[in-house]
């Protein structure tokens, strides 16, 4: 069955009028937008669900806080706010998440101080909508995410915005630039207290960003430490977090140098680098996945001090491109769990044939084709041996082009992706079965990292 997830941002929980919204033609007579929604979904076959995104400071229109320090009690917050919106969801289930409040509310008539940012907010909803999404799209099954933006302060709908945005651009680095997400944003037509209307229109509109194929984050040194993505001037702060998150920092730096190894792979044309121990596509993306995302909630989690609801500020768009880089790194995995031997019939399939072709990267194909078929051509001279490409090659041209580089000097790295890192010097190849096969001399492999990592310097 298809699935729709349906978020709204509340600015209140109660005072709501019941009214007839129209979507595409049906109509419901019910308190809130996205109960109208959900309906229409669940007549249309989909298994459709409801989180109703609460701010903290909605508090302010409940009862029983006898001690303000109980505002902190996250459980304590969401069966209130389930209590007062049993009454507007016509017994619909649903579920409730609260996110971080900004600016000066009175509770229990005292005021109280929200400390925190719209890209803390985001980071909330973003955690919240993956782990959902995740959790049902066991095999590559749509979804559709419908954001309402009909009620709520603007404080709040452009973090919802932002955090469906990065789940959209997560999403298409995980599937080879395709998403499985079907994002759309509702609004209903203004409902004011002094003009009636019979019926108040929800308007669907389609919700798309574009993502590249480019490397979320370039350099490892800082994006594999925790405290990166904390905004502190609290030197012990930072101290303590290094200390507690040295191992995730660890599994992050050798994730990411594996990102930039098998990316710049597959953008500068060296597929022969997959067949080397110099890539490791073993390492289980999704486990440091959940456990940054537990880390960085910890940090989201509101504390109260002196009339103060505080957080810590998150960077969020650093966090983001973090968890592109994990997306990335998972597609590329999937991809590449296919690689056997290094003969020109598979990296013709694998890499022409599919990967550059899904990406759109015809010149790297053509290229490689270029490089494949030379070689091919010299298949009555390749023996069952493994020898060096250079012993293949001794001919007039061959020997011409080296004069030349005798006589201009040589540029080892240039040559190594002019020739789709099938450089002669460093390349062995054999014949078993009719089918060529390559690898790179051993000595080499410490250069073709060097030259991977940092290919345009």
């Amino acid at each position: 069955m298809k699935e729709c997830i349906i978020y709204q941002v509340l600015g209140k929980l109660s005072g709501y009028e019941r009214v007839s919204y129209t979507l595409n033609n049906s109509t419901y007579n019910t308190f809130l937008s996205s109960i109208a929604i959900y309906k229409y979904y669940i007549e249309n076959k989909y298994n459709a669900s409801i989180v109703y995104i609460c701010p903290y400071s909605l508090i302010e229109s409940t009862k029983g806080f006898s001690d303000l320090k109980d505002i902190t009690n996250l459980n304590l917050i969401e069966n209130k706010f389930i209590e007062s919106l049993n009454k507007l969801t016509d017994g619909i289930k649903f579920d409730i998440l609260v996110v971080n409040s900004i600016g000066k509310y009175k509770i229990n008539n005292k005021e109280i101080d929200f400390n925190s940012t719209p890209g803390n907010i985001s980071l909330q909803i973003f955690f919240d909508i993956i782990n959902r999404i995740d959790n049902i799209r066991i095999d590559n099954n749509n979804v559709d995410i419908i954001a309402d933006i009909s009620t709520g302060h603007n404080l709040y709908i452009s973090p919802l915005l932002d955090a469906l945005r990065a789940v959209l651009v997560r999403d298409k680095l995980k599937n080879g630039l395709k998403t499985y997400v079907n994002a759309k944003y509702a609004i209903s037509e203004p409902i004011l207290r002094n003009v009636k209307k019979e019926n108040y229109k929800i308007f669907m509109n389609e919700y798309d960003v574009k993502a590249f194929f480019e490397l979320p984050i370039k350099k490892i040194q800082n994006a594999n430490k925790i405290d990166y993505y904390i905004k502190t001037d609290d030197k012990e702060l930072k101290k303590g977090i290094v200390i507690k998150t040295k191992d995730i920092s660890l599994k992050i730096s050798m994730l990411l140098n594996n990102l930039i190894l098998s990316f710049n792979a597959i953008k500068y044309n060296t597929p022969l680098v997959f067949y080397t121990n110099l890539i490791n596509l073993e390492m289980d993306e999704k486990s440091i996945e959940n456990e940054l995302m537990a880390l960085f909630s910890d940090f989201l989690k509101l504390k109260f001090q002196d009339s103060v609801l505080f957080t810590y500020e998150l960077y969020s768009k650093n966090i983001f491109n973090l968890f592109y880089s994990l997306a990335l790194y998972n597609w590329i995995k999937r991809k590449m769990k296919f690689i056997n031997k290094a003969t020109i019939k598979e990296m013709e399939s694998i890499f022409i044939d599919d990967l550059y072709k899904e990406l759109g990267l015809l010149l790297n194909a053509r290229f490689l084709k270029r490089e494949l078929k030379s070689i091919e051509i010299k298949k009555d001279k390749i023996q069952s041996n493994w020898v060096k490409l250079t012993e293949i090659f001794k001919d007039e041209e061959y020997i011409e082009s080296n004069k030349e580089i005798e006589k201009y000097g040589s540029d080892e790295k240039r040559n190594f992706f002019a020739h789709s890192g099938l450089l002669k010097n460093i390349v062995l190849v054999k014949k078993e079965d009719e089918e060529i096969e390559f690898k790179y001399d051993d000595k080499s492999l410490n250069y073709v990292r060097k030259w991977l990592l940092k290919p345009e310097n």
